[in-house]
């Protein structure tokens, strides 16, 4: 009977043990399990916190180059007024420069007109005194 209740704990210490290590291995799967499922999630945030950068990236870009296009518009717009204005001011100097000479022509034309007959008023007056 004593042989048999030592075969049986030694049995069972065996079994304890066994069971001790079969635990240990259990856990340390579980551990290895548990910080791949973690390392994984991480990874699977940084992939989409990544994606979402390179998104927003690409949004900015697509703003500056609509706002460099819109300044672009406005420079050239703002330069077609310049020109106009120019152009404007030009035309309005040549025609002021135009009306002057006009005015200059038909002045001179009228002092000549009033010299010619101022002349033939004095000769009219010499004629008639002689």
């Amino acid at each position: 009977e004593l042989r048999r209740q030592r075969r049986a704990h030694g049995v069972a210490a065996v079994h304890a043990s066994l069971d001790r290590r079969l635990q240990a291995v259990v856990n340390a799967w579980s551990s290895i399990a548990r910080d791949a499922q973690r390392e994984s999630v991480y990874q699977r945030q940084l992939d989409i916190a990544a994606a979402e950068s390179a998104a927003s990236c690409a949004v900015l870009r697509m703003e500056g180059r609509r706002v460099a296009l819109e300044f672009r518009q406005q420079r050239r717009a703002q330069g077609l007024r310049a020109v106009r204005a120019d152009l404007r001011r030009v035309r309005q100097l040549v025609l002021y420069a135009w009306k002057v000479a006009v005015g200059d022509l038909r002045q001179e034309r009228m002092l000549a007109e009033e010299l010619t007959l101022a002349t033939d008023s004095i000769e009219t007056a010499r004629l008639e005194v002689q």
